[in-house]
Order: C-alpha cells, then sequence, then structure tokens
C-alpha cells in the first residue's frame, strides 16, 4: 500500500482477518484461501478473502459464526462488507474501509 492506515485500522483489518479465516471459512472445509489488499487512488482499504467453499446464499452467510462480528466490526471502522458467490463455487467476501477514520 502506498499510504499506511492509521494503527488502529491496520490492527482492526488484520483481526478482521482472523475472524473471517478462522469463524467463517474454516469450518466449512475450505482447501483454498486467497487474501488480497490493496489500496484505491481515493485511499480506500480493499481487502478481499476468496476461497473454494460452496457459496450456501446470504441467509447460511449470516448463520456462521462471526458473520455478524465481521459486519459489525467493518461498520464500525466505516467502512462496507459485501458477500457474494463466486462463478466457479466458491465464496468472496469484500471489504472497504476508508484510509483514515473521520473523527
Amino acid at each position: 500500500m502506498w499510504q499506511r492506515p492509521d494503527p488502529h485500522v491496520e490492527e482492526s483489518l488484520f483481526g478482521l482477518v482472523r475472524l473471517l479465516v478462522e469463524r467463517t471459512r474454516l469450518p466449512l472445509g475450505v482447501r483454498k484461501l486467497v487474501i488480497r489488499l490493496r489500496q484505491r487512488t481515493d485511499g480506500t482499504i480493499v481487502l478481499v478473502v476468496a476461497d473454494d467453499a460452496h457459496w450456501a446464499g446470504r441467509a447460511a452467510w449470516e448463520e456462521l459464526p462471526g458473520a455478524a462480528l465481521a459486519s459489525e466490526w467493518i461498520r464500525l471502522l466505516g467502512g462496507t462488507l459485501h458477500v457474494a458467490g463466486l462463478p466457479d463455487g466458491g465464496t468472496a467476501i469484500a471489504c472497504t474501509v476508508p484510509l483514515r477514520r473521520a473523527l
């Protein structure tokens, strides 16, 4: 990333990845997992966690342990979280977070 986020945002992103992987992805038997972190030109941080777990729909996602916590965590950072199925049958979780949280 070309500009470092505030320390609390960095720590939160690390914790969020851990939560997403341990509580929402590994319990489903994931064999392949890709984590991508990038920064847009406006400074927004984009975190994507994609895997080969079967996408069972939004309702099934909301029932996973940790899904509500992950959504709330992102909301508190001023960001958004989107979950969708992939064309090859996997699942993608995309989170966007502003570089610096407005005070």
